[in-house]
């Protein structure tokens, strides 16, 4: 896991943080930089 990332964080946004998620999904996500 990227340091920037809390073991403690939702799933989802681990998968938004990953990438792995489509891109119209991560522009909403709160997890996004």
């Amino acid at each position: 896991m990227p340091a920037g990332i809390s073991p403690s964080i939702a799933p989802v946004e681990v998968d938004v943080a990953f990438g792995r998620l489509p891109n119209r999904y991560t522009r909403t996500s709160p997890a996004t930089p």
